[in-house]
Order: C-alpha cells, then sequence, then structure tokens
C-alpha cells in the first residue's frame, strides 16, 4: 500500500484545533499552542485491511512520542481514532 505523506493544510489544522477546543476541552489558546508546538503528518490515500478505513489520516505527536494522537475524517468531520491497547508493548520486556 502506498500513500502520500504530506504537512498538514491550513484548513486542516483549523479543524483539529476545532476539534481541541469543541471536544477535547481545551480552550482556543491551548489547541493553537499544541499546533504550533508539536509535530503532526497527513496520511492521503490511506487505506486499511478489511473491514477498514479509507481516506486521510491526521497523526500528532504531543511533546514526547508517548502521547499521541490518530485522527480521520468521517466525510468533512474530523474525529479522533482510539487506540486498540490490546497489543503488547514489547519496548518494555523487564
Amino acid at each position: 500500500m502506498k500513500c502520500k505523506i504530506r504537512k498538514p493544510t491550513s484548513q486542516e489544522l483549523e479543524q483539529l484545533k476545532a476539534f481541541l477546543s469543541e471536544e477535547a476541552g481545551q480552550d482556543t489558546a491551548e489547541a493553537e499552542n499544541l499546533i504550533r508546538n508539536c509535530y503532526f503528518i497527513v496520511l492521503e490515500g490511506y487505506i486499511s485491511d478489511c473491514p477498514g478505513y479509507r481516506g486521510k489520516l491526521l497523526f500528532a505527536v504531543y511533546g514526547v512520542p508517548e502521547f499521541h494522537e490518530l485522527y480521520g475524517w468521517n466525510g468533512d468531520k474530523l474525529i479522533r481514532i482510539e487506540q486498540d491497547i490490546g497489543i503488547k508493548d514489547y519496548r518494555n520486556t523487564e
């Protein structure tokens, strides 16, 4: 599978700011600060295996790699994609 990896557009970042303010309970200044100081990429044309997701994804890394989130679009609306944490984290192998 090949998809294009790119920086988010200003419109996509505005959608993220609106999501963070309206859905995640942050005030506008906090949302703007996150967008200004953190890292984001868009995966354009992502297709998962069946049944799955088709479209673009927005990956966010906040501060350190452990603080990350994945967003997608349902039509024109940005949504947060819940992470499945049922897989063992193999980095901690004590």
